[in-house]
């Protein structure tokens, strides 16, 4: 018997288009469990925007490099469902060990109660953008490479469920 499929979309919060995460009764304690990172990271500039979060660069003062934070955006802060998603986001990503997707370095709480997770920069395009700049077989390439990653996460029992080329990064 396979286990039940762990999801980074809910079904739940789908009407609302709110992108969450769930993992098989494996949740993170949200609200006691979480690191003050305040010290640690000094925010430089935003670099975009998602659904429910926003992607700032950031230093990291401890190991004197720029790295990725993601934040969960101020309207989605004091619901404690979706603030919950996001920080089983953060440990599913944690979890994975393969080169085609994000490895997460921390997960706290910056400035006035921020929920972020910080994780490397990619310095590069998306797939989207990709799209009219290069010839199929590169673009078969890029394919490929993430359909091996998808199988890696389902192997794990992960389904991602919001694959488009805007989400799909290459450096």
């Amino acid at each position: 018997m396979t286990p039940a499929a762990q999801t980074l979309f809910d079904k739940d919060l789908a009407q609302s288009g709110i992108r969450s995460s769930s993992i098989d009764g494996f949740e993170v304690e949200l609200l006691s469990g979480l690191t003050d990172l305040n010290e640690k990271y000094r925010v430089r500039n935003i670099i975009g925007r998602g659904g429910n979060s926003t992607i700032v660069q950031a230093w990291d003062q401890e190991l004197g490099r720029d790295v990725a934070l993601k934040i969960l955006k101020d309207k989605f802060k004091k619901n404690e469902k979706v603030s919950q998603r996001f920080v089983n986001e953060a440990a599913i990503m944690g979890r994975m060990q393969h080169p085609g997707i994000m490895p997460v370095y921390d997960l706290g709480r910056i400035g006035e109660n921020d929920i972020c997770y910080s994780m490397p920069i990619v310095r590069g395009d998306t797939l989207r953008d990709l799209v009219s700049k290069n010839d199929r077989k590169s673009l078969l390439k890029i394919f490929l490479t993430t359909c091996k990653t998808l199988t890696y996460a389902h192997e794990k029992h992960i389904i991602h469920r919001d694959i488009k080329p805007e989400n799909i990064m290459v450096d």
